[in-house]
C-alpha cells in the first residue's frame, strides 16, 4: 500500500500514513496529528509520488519500432538482432518524426 504524507500546520509535524489506492485521500485533506492531538495535518503532495509519476512517463523508452524501418531513418537508430530500430527516448522520437515526417506509433 502506498503512503501518503501529511504535515501539520499547527506544530509542523510530518508523517505517512498508508491507504489503498482507491481510498486515497485527497491532497488537502486533514486529519489529527500525531504529535500535537489537533486536526490540523494535511495531506501534502509527495516526492515519491512525483517520481513515481515521472517513471511511468519514460519506461516505454527504449523500445523497438515494429513501424518504421531503418531505410526510412536512414542510420538515425541503432537496430535490434531483426533489423528493426530502436527509438532511445523521447526528444529521439521527436527528432526522427521532426526529420522524416513519420508520425508517432
Amino acid at each position: 500500500m502506498p503512503a501518503y504524507e501529511f504535515g501539520c500546520t499547527g506544530c509542523g509535524h510530518n508523517e505517512a500514513h498508508h491507504h489503498r489506492i482507491t481510498d486515497a485521500p485527497a491532497l488537502g485533506s486533514t486529519r489529527r496529528c500525531s504529535a500535537c492531538g489537533r486536526s490540523t495535518s494535511v495531506r501534502i503532495p509527495s516526492i515519491a509520488v512525483v517520481n513515481i509519476a515521472k517513471a511511468r512517463a519514460d519506461a516505454k523508452y527504449p523500445y523497438v519500432s515494429r513501424r518504421w524501418s531503418n531505410t526510412e531513418l536512414a542510420g538515425m537508430c541503432r537496430e535490434d538482432g531483426g533489423g528493426h530500430p530502436i527509438v532511445e527516448s523521447r526528444r529521439h522520437e521527436r527528432e526522427i518524426m521532426a526529420r522524416t515526417g513519420l508520425v508517432r506509433e
